[in-house]
């Protein structure tokens, strides 16, 4: 991974984590599931995660489209909470209703878990992208269908360390999903 794409990655994650203390409140975490606008759920090395808080799907510049969720937590507080952020810009313009891969030419793509270790934050990330130095990384999405203003779709793949540490070099991402609204600007 270039220095420029650990940055890249680096500004999404501080932007995600700054609207993740700014936008979270007791009654968001603790509030009526019906409520809910979207969730990616996701299987990281044999754990299961639920992620609905904070449940977006928005549209970027450059018809790049960011999805990003939040898993469970006590009160504002980031500590222990997980993350997934997925960046895709299909290749040929819009989205559509078919299978990307990281490197097969059909989009420009990043995926990153991240676990939150307290509220500075400190962070750990493993992170897939589009043509990455790093070896080893995979990471593929299908979108599923986009009808009635929703975005379904899957992914897995396996994301690579980013952070220093005494880390696992791979996460193996399996069974993810995702389901959110869809609104093109």
């Amino acid at each position: 991974m270039t220095k420029l794409q650990i940055r890249f990655t680096g500004v999404w994650m501080l932007l995600f984590a700054a609207l993740l203390v700014t936008g979270c409140s007791k009654s968001d975490v603790e509030g009526e599931k019906d409520d809910l606008q979207g969730y990616i759920k996701v299987t990281v090395d044999g754990e299961q995660l639920h992620m609905p808080y904070l449940a977006k799907m928005e549209e970027k510049e450059n018809q790049t489209w960011n999805l990003n969720a939040l898993t469970t937590g006590s009160g504002n507080s980031l500590k222990g909470k997980k993350g997934f952020t997925i960046n895709i810009r299909d290749a040929k313009g819009a989205l559509s209703v078919k299978t990307y891969k990281l490197d097969d030419g059909s989009c420009r793509m990043s995926a990153s878990f991240t676990e939150f270790l307290d509220d500075v934050p400190n962070t750990y990330h493993w992170t897939a992208s589009t043509g990455s130095a790093l070896s080893g990384d995979s990471f593929t999405l299908t979108i599923i269908s986009i009808e009635n203003g929703i975005a379904k779709g899957k992914f897995s793949g396996k994301l690579r360390v980013t952070s220093s540490g005494n880390l696992e070099t791979f996460r193996e991402v399996k069974s993810g999903e995702f389901l959110f609204p869809y609104k093109k600007k």
